[in-house]
């Protein structure tokens, strides 16, 4: 029943697609995963019954062990389901990859790309087999351009029939340059260069991270093997901690650690659709009318270092960045004078000197700047991960005739509504639909970020919209090729978080096991 809900859902979806109403179709990759959790339901009782198996070593009655084991049954099969849906997407990706290939070598052999669709489901069916995803798919897309379906209606059902939607705006660019009648193989030429930089990238990260995930995977497993070696090897010594009732509790307590441990593991090396959501800061605390002007001359007194700085920050993350500053300094100021005088009546209550209010205002201080610098960097990582992409697409579509405005609105396909790039490239689209040049929308949106490759390639294509000209194209793709060192960095960075906070389930493992090794003392100093 929920699975025919969501086919309805697709449907419906797919004609708002088709009357370039794709307010929803970007939100699809997390019904994707919702509708991939349902399919897996199988696994549940699966997992339940791994953690009432579990429990043995740490609990000996099975009713206790059957009640908890259908709560923190659930937590390892989300988990697990993360991890399935992360082969799934690189198995997906592995095919489009090699129907991307096919494409372009039938385009090149001067193949229409209806033929060249009709071509591909062999070289997939070669490559992963008859019973690959993308082969069934393609078999539908047969059997409708042999009845002489439009091109976009088949490009955006093969995308619903596999629930997989990342090569959604290359196949709609496809259908529109079928339209028009040119630079197919363009297309497909840049879209194999993305593909292939997005694999080389996912190779990378999975390669550098397989040592670690085993690693972290061994030490979860001690809680476990502890335990049983304890329940097997101590005689009674466990047991009758297990008999009473703070034992009881506190082996449950340890049980569900050692679980909790393993489903944090899991989810860190499985794979959600990624959001990349960004709040930008609204003005939620405007200052009062008669603050404005003391604001903006204390402002006019500040070190020029520091506003221009801070007037950074704001531009990035708010669209009115004089507005957001001066919201800023009112905010530093307010919590400031409050934080005083909470200090000076502690300071006075205790006895401390007065003095130290002045150090703790300034660590105030340096918190509210941390605060912030660190939403800026937040945006700019989410970014550093689209960035690349949404740079190759414009190259490919500029480059195939597409006009910017289209073009940019083809590339708002690609990413989720609430992510960073999309209410970026939303905020443009509005200016355009005010008046503003496509060129001047797209040179402002560069001044908002501070990472100079996309920055510069931004530039080049407001340029190429001035003013035209092959050479802007040819830096334009040079300049969208080195942007994929953007998304190696942003990897990196992500990686060396995951390793860090794999630190926090192997301290629950300690835990865990400190619980299991301290509860028959506790029990024994009970009972004297």
């Amino acid at each position: 029943m929920l699975k025919s809900k969501f086919l309805d859902k697709k449907e419906f979806l797919s004609s708002r697609f088709l009357t370039n109403d794709t307010t929803e179709i970007r939100n699809l990759s997390r019904r994707t995963y919702q509708l991939f959790m349902i399919k897996c339901l199988p696994l549940l009782p699966l997992c339940i019954a791994i953690v009432f198996l579990l429990s043995s070593a740490f609990l000996p009655e099975d009713r206790l062990r059957l009640f908890l084991s259908f709560p923190l049954g659930v937590l390892p099969f989300v988990s697990c389901v993360r991890i399935l849906y992360g082969k799934r997407t690189a198995t997906l990706r592995a095919q489009n990859k090699v129907l991307m290939q096919s494409l372009c070598t039938s385009v090149s052999d001067g193949y229409s790309i209806e033929r060249a669709f009709l071509c591909a489901r062999v070289d997939i069916e070669k490559a992963f087999g008859k019973h690959a995803a993308f082969a069934g798919a393609l078999k539908d897309v047969e059997h409708q351009l042999q009845a002489h379906e439009p091109l976009d209606k088949c490009m955006t059902r093969f995308c619903h029939k596999l629930d997989y939607y990342e090569t959604l705006p290359i196949l709609h660019a496809l259908s529109l340059q079928k339209t028009v009648g040119n630079q197919i193989i363009t297309i497909l030429r840049s879209s194999c260069q993305m593909l292939s930089e997005l694999h080389a990238v996912a190779s990378e990260v999975e390669a550098n991270n397989a040592g670690k995930n085993t690693e972290a995977f061994l030490l979860l497993l001690m809680p476990f093997g502890i335990t049983y070696m304890l329940s097997v090897t101590s005689g009674d010594y466990l047991s009758q901690a297990q008999s009473s009732g703070l034992g009881k509790i506190l082996m449950a307590v340890a049980f569900a650690i050692a679980i909790f441990s393993c489903t944090f593991l899991f989810s860190i090396i499985g794979e959600k659709p990624s959001k990349n959501r960004f709040s930008f800061r609204k003005i939620q605390q405007r200052v009062p009318a008669k603050w404005k002007n003391p604001i903006r001359k204390l402002a006019l007194s500040l070190p020029s270092t520091y506003t221009t700085r801070v007037l950074e920050w704001c531009n990035e993350i708010s669209f009115s960045s004089q507005e957001t500053f001066d919201a800023f300094l009112y905010k530093t100021i307010v919590q400031l004078i409050l934080c005083t005088f909470v200090f000076l009546i502690i300071c006075i209550e205790l006895g401390i000197p007065i003095i130290l209010v002045l150090f703790l205002d300034m660590i105030i201080l340096v918190f509210l700047h941390v605060d912030q610098q660190s939403v800026v960097n937040k945006r700019r990582l989410i970014l550093m991960e689209d960035l690349p992409i949404f740079i190759s697409m414009l190259s490919t579509l500029l480059e195939s005739g597409i006009l910017l405005p289209k073009a940019l609105q083809t590339c708002g396909y690609a990413f989720a509504e609430q992510s960073c790039l999309s209410q970026e490239l939303n905020h443009v689209l509005h200016a355009i639909e005010g008046g503003v040049s496509a060129a001047d929308a797209l040179e402002s949106f560069s001044h908002r970020i501070s990472i100079p490759e996309a920055q510069s390639a931004l530039l080049l294509a407001a340029r190429y919209e001035r003013s035209g000209g092959s050479e802007v194209l040819g830096l334009l793709r040079l300049q969208s090729s080195s942007c994929w060192a953007l998304c190696r960095n942003a990897s990196r960075k992500k990686r060396e978080r995951v390793a860090f906070t794999m630190i926090l389930p192997m301290m629950m493992d300690f835990v865990s096991v400190l619980l299991v090794a301290i509860t028959p003392a506790l029990n024994t100093f009970q009972m004297i």
